[in-house]
C-alpha cells in the first residue's frame, strides 16, 4: 500500500484557483480519494481542510453549493454513496485515527485508513499511558475513549484497532466499561458552538439576530 506525503507538495492546493484550474484541482483530489486506503484518507482530510479554509462552497461558481457538506459530497466524494449528514462524522473519525469504509456508486466498498498522522487505525497523540482525565471533550471524544480503553482493557483495545468492532462504543461494551450516552442533536450543536472562535460565534449570533 503506497503512501503519499501530503506535506511534500504532492497535494495540489486550491488557493487562488478558479474556473477550469479549480475544477482540475478538484478532479485530482477526487481521483486520489477514489482509491481509498491511506492515500485517499490523507487526501480527503487535506481536501476537507482546504474546503474549510478557503470556504470553497461559497466561492465555487458564485456559491452554487449552499453548504460545505453538499460541496464535499458533490465535488470531492462524488464517486461514493454519501449523504451530507454523514460527512462531519467521516471527517471526525479520520482525524481521530479511525478507519472509515464507504460504498462507491459502483457497489464497491472502499476503506480509508489514516496512516500518515499516526499508525493505521490509531488515534493521533494518544499514548496508552496518557492521563485520560486531561481530556477537554468531557469524556465523550473518541481520542479520550480510546486512551481509556487502552489503559483499562488493552486486549480489547488491540482487537478494536484490528477492526474486530464496528465502533469504539461496542469495544467499550465488550470491555465492560461505561458507555457514554449518545448526545442529543442539541448537545451536538452546543458543543460545536463552543468550539467556534469568538468571531465565528458573533457571526453566527448576528445571522440569527441574537446578541452574544
Amino acid at each position: 500500500m503506497a503512501s503519499v506525503m501530503i506535506d511534500s507538495g504532492d497535494f495540489p492546493s486550491a488557493a487562488g484557483k478558479s474556473g477550469g484550474d479549480l475544477d482540475r484541482t478538484l478532479n485530482k483530489w477526487a481521483k486520489k480519494i477514489n482509491g481509498g486506503f491511506s492515500d485517499g484518507a490523507e487526501w480527503l482530510l487535506k481536501a476537507i481542510e482546504e474546503v474549510d479554509r478557503l470556504e470553497l462552497w461559497k466561492t465555487y461558481w458564485g456559491g452554487f453549493y449552499k453548504t460545505r457538506e453538499s460541496f464535499i459530497q458533490m465535488k470531492v466524494l462524488y464517486d461514493f454513496k454519501v449523504v451530507e449528514e454523514t460527512i462531519p462524522a467521516i471527517a471526525e473519525r479520520l482525524r481521530s485515527g479511525e478507519s472509515v469504509s464507504l460504498d462507491k456508486t459502483t457497489g464497491e466498498r472502499v476503506e480509508f485508513v489514516p496512516t500518515l498522522r499516526g499508525k493505521p487505525g490509531r488515534p493521533n497523540n494518544v499514548d496508552k499511558n496518557e492521563n485520560v482525565n486531561n481530556s477537554h471533550d468531557g469524556g465523550n471524544g473518541i481520542s479520550y475513549r480510546l486512551a481509556k480503553l487502552k489503559r483499562d482493557a488493552p486486549e480489547i483495545a488491540e482487537r478494536y484497532l484490528a477492526g474486530e468492532f464496528p465502533n469504539v462504543r461496542e469495544a467499550e461494551r465488550a470491555a465492560g466499561l461505561p458507555v457514554p450516552a449518545k448526545l442529543t442533536q442539541l448537545e451536538r450543536v452546543l458543543r460545536a458552538f463552543e468550539r467556534l472562535s469568538l468571531d465565528d460565534k458573533i457571526e453566527f449570533c448576528n445571522r440569527i439576530d441574537v446578541n452574544p
